[in-house]
């Protein structure tokens, strides 16, 4: 989760996005994962403006699926997940084939995110 967090901030600290959601409900925790790292990424110095939030997913597929519903619902027009390789592999086709417009692959780097 912790990477997950860094990456999304590197990424808006590059301007390759404007906007970030958070995705995860309370599954393994009392706590919502998409809560605790919208929280992470503005005490990183996010602005809350660009933070949004899911908590009704309880694994990835979900989290792909109810992040997209918040994005077209917030009119972005271009989409990414950006994850570990692992979850991005895992993710991949079905976030490419089952949306429209598709999502975009983002997998951490990393050898970025230990600099």
């Amino acid at each position: 989760m912790k990477a997950r967090v860094y990456w999304s901030k590197y990424l808006f600290d590059k301007g390759i996005t404007k906007n970030i959601i958070y995705s995860g409900s309370a599954v393994y925790s009392p706590y919502y994962e998409g809560k605790i790292m919208a929280m992470y990424a503005e005490a990183l110095g996010v602005p809350a403006v660009n933070i949004y939030s899911d908590s009704l997913a309880e694994h990835s597929t979900e989290n792909v699926y109810y992040s997209y519903k918040l994005a077209k619902k917030l009119g972005f027009t271009r989409i990414a997940l950006a994850s570990d390789p692992f979850q991005t592999k895992l993710l991949g086709k079905f976030a490419r084939k089952k949306f429209d417009p598709p999502i975009a692959l983002i997998p951490f780097v990393i050898d970025t995110l230990n600099s």
